[in-house]
């Protein structure tokens, strides 16, 4: 498959940049041992389950494809600090994000919102947006926020309702809950924000089935 031979380059490409920004460091960060290993045990799990499954190859492919990515992210938090490593993934996420919330506008009139281009199952672009939603919601809660971090924010939960992903919504709220019983300062905005998002919370939490077709 020309897609997966494409997607297997770019991986090696982007492990190669990595190596070379780890190489070129000033002062090397530290990596935790604990998250490295945890990642290759489950890597070693997948292909374990693929071979009881009789799909060894199919789970080893993917299981190196993810080996490769997690080795190139590695590096970089070599290179980098981890809050700079995890506002470019954010960016990242948030690019991807709305180039399939665009492209894949016509979807929602249909049922549930999915990405176009790039394609986006709709349970993958409600994690994406609620990724980018805890990211900028954690600022909120340090009075750090600007006026576009609100907008956005609005716009990726708006993206979670639309995609239907019950899932992503429940573990959302819950952790907007947990979030906010720690929040540090506020801005007026942001507590604006909160209390309008409360009883949004709320009403998706008793006032619909969610909780009950989570459980199912």
């Amino acid at each position: 498959d020309s897609v997966v031979i494409i997607k297997a380059l770019l991986s090696i490409v982007a492990l190669v940049l990595a190596v070379r920004l780890a190489r070129s460091a000033p002062i090397p960060h530290g990596v935790p041992a604990a998250p490295v290993v945890l990642i290759f045990l489950y890597l070693a799990v997948t292909i374990l389950g693929g071979y009881a499954h009789g799909t060894a190859f199919s789970a080893t492919v993917v299981a190196v494809r993810m080996a490769i990515l997690s080795v190139a992210i590695i590096f970089l938090f070599v290179r980098y600090a981890p809050f700079q490593v995890a506002q470019s993934l954010i960016h990242v996420f948030g690019l991807i994000l709305i180039l399939g919330a665009i492209t894949g506008l016509p979807s929602a009139a249909k049922g549930r919102l999915e990405g176009s281009f790039p394609p986006l199952h709709p349970n993958a672009m409600a994690l994406v947006a609620s990724v980018c939603f805890v990211w900028i919601y954690s600022r909120m809660l340090q009075a750090r926020e600007t006026r576009t971090d609100l907008l956005v924010a609005m716009l990726c939960a708006g993206v979670v309702v639309l995609t239907g992903s019950r899932t992503s919504l429940g573990a959302l709220s819950f952790t907007i809950v947990l979030m906010t019983l720690r929040a540090t300062s506020l801005t007026r905005r942001s507590f604006a924000a909160i209390a309008l998002l409360a009883p949004v919370i709320s009403y998706i939490t008793i006032g619909t089935d969610m909780l009950s077709s989570l459980a199912m």
